[in-house]
Order: structure tokens, then sequence, then C-alpha cells
């Protein structure tokens, strides 16, 4: 998946990171390597209402094998299977 922050990566103090679990806003994590060095391995988190995901990787460059790789469609295919 590509990974295009330059520098930026999720960060948060203990106590808004505890609320982030507690309300179950944390809903992407690296699994394996943490290439960015992310809080935790935090990939995306979302709102309370769960209706806005903020993600660090950008699935849309890895969307079409025109760009390189369709690896990223599967995360926007999740999302619609989630949603119906």
């Amino acid at each position: 998946m590509p990974i295009a922050h330059n520098e930026g990566r999720f960060f948060s103090n203990a106590t808004e990171f505890a609320t982030l679990e507690k309300n179950k806003q944390i809903v992407m994590r690296y699994s394996g390597e943490n290439p960015t060095g992310t809080l935790d391995g935090v990939v995306a988190v979302s709102n309370v209402d769960a209706n806005v995901v903020g993600m660090m990787p950008h699935p849309e460059r890895a969307s079409s094998t025109f760009l390189g790789g369709s690896d990223g469609l599967k995360v926007f295919k999740s999302m619609l299977e989630w949603a119906q």
C-alpha cells in the first residue's frame, strides 16, 4: 500500500488515545511492520459517529493496474461491503 505522507504520522497523548480506543475510533492498524513509526501502528481513525475516517496510507494510489497495482482497491471494496 503506498504511503505518501512525507514526515507525517499519527500521534496522540495518552488521554486522547485511551478515548479513541474506548470509543472504537481506531479503525485500522498496520499488521506486522510499522513503516511510519506511528503510535501503536495506527493507520486510520474515525470520528465519534464513525462516518468519517482519516487514513495515512493512500489506497487510491494503488487502485488500478494503470497506477502500478490494485491492492488498494481491496480497501474501497471492503468499505462498500461494510456499508451495504
